[in-house]
């Protein structure tokens, strides 16, 4: 079931980053395209909730603290990962910004080696080595050559980067943390915790709001409220470690073939370089995962792993 749910993710987180250039063609307002993907998200997760936990048991609300926590500081850091995202974009071009967002999954994977002494194969090492240089050549072309990387510029990449990793390492924490059924929950409170903060800046800010901007978002929340829940559902049964990076590089693999078909992008050479570096990378995760349950556990009885979760996206 784990390469089932990997699968069902990395559709899903495909489909919001199709969603989102949809938006791009239409014009939307990203503020507010990205309240109204919130709200969805927060209300399709309460009632996924509600519905797998007719009867809403004790074992929940267990451990309270950590699902308040963990829950109020993610929503809170989709919520600035969405303004960062936005000023990255203007100060440094989508490209870069892109590439660095996507490499901010080093952090939980370094935090794992450093900090909880995991595991490390030749063929993981291997891997993470290759993942910043990796997402770099998927950067597209600028189509404004007076994009230049700001002071601001940088900062907002910076916070891009350790934002995407914390978000993820939360995921990971909150997973290990929480009874199974309280990762519905945690879910539901986060898209609610980030959408009352978008919105209440799209009030304060009085930014108008638009049709399209409502048919976009409330697309973008299913698709981030369905990865969002598979993701989780995969890392119950595969490590943070090997299930990040290969999420990360199937959905930029996804979306490079996807805009090639539906929006006409042909890639650069760099980027089919990109292409079957993220294949190769994928492959060495798979292997070093598939050796590493092999070795723990007698063919037959081996015993899947329960990790953390975390967006995708690049852009929750």
């Amino acid at each position: 079931m784990a390469y089932l749910y990997l699968s069902l993710s990395v559709l899903f987180s495909v489909m919001f980053g199709q969603c989102l250039r949809l938006g791009q063609r239409f014009g939307t307002g990203v503020l507010t395209v990205g309240a109204a993907n919130y709200v969805v998200a927060a209300a399709i997760s309460f009632a996924w909730f509600f519905f797998s936990t007719p009867d809403i048991h004790e074992e929940v609300w267990q451990g309270g603290r950590v699902l308040a926590f963990a829950s109020v500081i993610n929503g809170t850091c989709y919520f600035l990962n969405m303004l960062l995202l936005l000023a990255a974009f203007r100060y440094a071009g989508v490209g870069v910004t892109v590439a660095v967002s996507s490499s901010g999954v080093l952090v939980t994977m370094l935090a794992s080696w450093l900090f909880r002494k995991a595991a490390m194969s030749p063929e993981l090492l291997f891997a993470i080595f290759m993942m910043v240089p990796t997402m770099f050549l998927f950067r597209p072309r600028e189509h404004r050559e007076s994009t230049q990387t700001s002071f601001r510029g940088d900062l907002a990449l910076v916070g891009c980067f350790f934002l995407n990793g914390i978000i993820l390492e939360v995921h990971r924490w909150a997973n290990r943390s929480l009874p199974v059924h309280a990762l519905d929950a945690y879910q539901a409170i986060l898209f609610t915790v980030a959408a009352v903060e978008a919105c209440a800046y799209v009030l304060i800010k009085r930014i108008r709001i638009a049709p399209a901007d409502l048919g976009v978002g409330v697309l973008l929340g299913i698709f981030n409220a369905l990865a969002t829940l598979f993701i989780f559902q995969t890392l119950t049964q595969m490590r943070s470690i090997v299930f990040f990076p290969i999420l990360s590089c199937l959905t930029i693999v996804g979306n490079t073939v996807v805009a090639r078909a539906l929006w006409k992008e042909r890639p650069s050479r760099k980027q089919y370089v990109g292409l079957a570096s993220a294949m190769l990378i994928v492959v060495l995760l798979y292997r070093s995962d598939w050796r590493r349950q092999s070795l723990i556990a007698p063919a037959g009885q081996t015993q899947p792993a329960q990790v953390a979760p975390a967006p995708t996206n690049d852009t929750p």
